[in-house]
């Protein structure tokens, strides 16, 4: 990731205290229209705003991990907020939006102190570019050391005017070609890494239909998950036109209710 911009470590510090020094969250590569004022760019503490569609579409993507996602009424709430459970040992967290609808090419990217626990900004060009957050994914993550490993972790997000608890973890995936069948394995992992005990067993979703850019959800109940901890999802997706991908993703579950 590259500045789009200029912003110094005091100036980004003392006018965001929630934020890192560095304002090294922009993706400079990003193509925006040319004199496009909804366009990606710098717009304070974050970079927002709509692009052209990159070249290249990823295999499997993942989009969007959250608990909870409140309806936005623009009439009453001008500011969008994510709230995220904190971790043991994370210093900073990376927050994404985007679009997971066909055509829908939206982001918004910033970097926060992990012990602010969240992060709220205007929701005007948001909801200029997108009707309705179910068109959006979002993701936080965070760095943090396992077993002596470095790890990328999320974070699933409370998102709302005032966001609150869910009863489950949606997670969306997008790929870049038609899929036949997802393959769903969720293992609980020990303080080392290691899988300390088996949820769901490598699962078809059995949706029938997996056309190529457009979001993939599946749910996981907060039920079936024991305390806080370390909880891996892995996504198998067998191609339409053969061979196969694999999505590895790290959650950190803060325990029912937390």
């Amino acid at each position: 990731m590259l500045v789009a911009g200029v912003v110094t470590a005091s100036g980004a510090a003392g006018a965001n205290p929630g934020a890192t020094a560095r304002a090294d969250f922009c993706d400079s590569s990003l193509p925006s229209p040319a004199n496009d004022p909804l366009g990606y760019r710098l717009r304070g503490d974050r970079c927002e705003g709509r692009f052209i569609k990159e070249v290249g579409n990823t295999t499997l993507s993942l989009r969007s991990v959250v608990e909870s996602v409140e309806p936005l009424d623009v009439s009453v709430a001008r500011m969008l907020r994510a709230d995220w459970p904190v971790p043991p040992g994370a210093a900073d967290v990376a927050l994404r939006v985007q679009g997971v609808k066909r055509r829908l090419y939206y982001r918004m990217d910033t970097r926060r102190a992990a012990a602010s626990g969240g992060f709220a900004w205007p929701s005007d060009l948001l909801t200029t570019v997108a009707p309705t957050l179910d068109d959006l994914g979002l993701l936080a993550s965070t760095r943090l050391t396992v077993g002596g490993t470095d790890h990328e972790v999320y974070l699933p997000l409370r998102v709302g005017a005032s966001p609150r608890a869910g009863q489950a973890y949606t997670l969306v995936i997008v790929p870049g070609v038609a899929l036949s069948e997802v393959y769903v394995t969720v293992d609980e992992l020990a303080v080392d890494g290691s899988v300390r005990h088996n949820v769901i067993p490598d699962e078809p979703l059995q949706y029938g239909y997996y056309p190529a850019e457009r979001g993939i959800e599946f749910r996981l109940p907060l039920r079936a998950l024991g305390g806080p901890g370390l909880v891996r999802v892995r996504l198998v997706a067998r191609l339409e036109a053969g061979g196969s991908a694999t999505i590895d993703a790290w959650l950190y579950h803060p325990g029912a209710g937390k």
